[in-house]
């Protein structure tokens, strides 16, 4: 009944941190003690939960069992696929505890709440310019504008990306989806961002501004190069 009420009764008497079943208290204070009843066999990861082992285990398998209805992509777990819905609806359900900004997906959420701990909590660093992330994945996605990997391979065309998220906008080319419709006029659009700019025509909404003579823009190129042209010699 808890997983319906969203109830946390669970508590870890280390830190006090709650959760919605015995099982997830349990895998979290097995990383306090590092004594796990079960191991991945691939990279030794510890579990305490056969379920949660395999599903990890699909990390280390090219199986994808959950299908987006929406564009087809595969996805490895359910929440993969809910976070990928997320983005087709446009959604931000987790939300900053401090100045409510939404994410789209928890992880995303909780790395952005750190920034508000006045701690740096960038852990990671790049070690060929020094810069720093809150997370593993923030660095290998940086990593690659130094290694120039493109590992996200087109299967229609062959043309490479360094980000997963920059191959599925240009398989939209291909296909010709336009999952991203206004709901004010019914115009569809490949991409959100295209979207978000189109929905400014109908609100009258014109975010970005000269900062010299004040004239507003719909979108931050045209912005840009309305102070390269008019005001670059002021």
């Amino acid at each position: 009944m808890t997983m319906h009420t969203g109830e946390k009764k669970h508590k870890c008497q280390m830190c006090e941190k709650r959760f919605r079943s015995k099982m997830g208290l349990a895998q979290h204070e097995a990383k306090h003690t590092g004594q796990y009843d079960l191991r991945c066999p691939v990279c030794g990861k510890g579990f305490q939960c056969r379920s949660y082992l395999m599903v990890h285990q699909r990390v280390h398998s090219d199986v994808k069992p959950f299908p987006c209805s929406t564009c087809g992509l595969n996805f490895k777990t359910k929440q993969s696929l809910l976070d990928h819905t997320n983005r087709h609806l446009g959604l931000k359900p987790y939300t900053c505890t401090v100045c409510k900004r939404g994410f789209i997906t928890k992880s995303l959420c909780l790395a952005h709440e750190k920034t508000h701990s006045g701690v740096d909590n960038r852990k990671f660093s790049c070690k060929i310019c020094e810069k720093r992330f809150v997370s593993k994945s923030y660095l290998r996605t940086h990593s690659r504008i130094h290694s120039g990997e493109k590992s996200f391979i087109c299967e229609v065309c062959g043309k490479g990306f360094m980000a997963r998220v920059d191959l599925r906008i240009h398989l939209t080319m291909h296909t010709g989806e336009k999952s991203f419709v206004c709901e004010m006029c019914g115009k569809a659009f490949a991409r959100r961002d295209a979207l978000k700019c189109h929905r400014r025509m109908h609100t009258g909404e014109r975010p970005y501004s000269c900062d010299i003579c004040g004239r507003t823009f719909t979108q931050f190129t045209p912005m840009a190069n309305h102070k390269r042209n008019h005001h670059s010699g002021e």
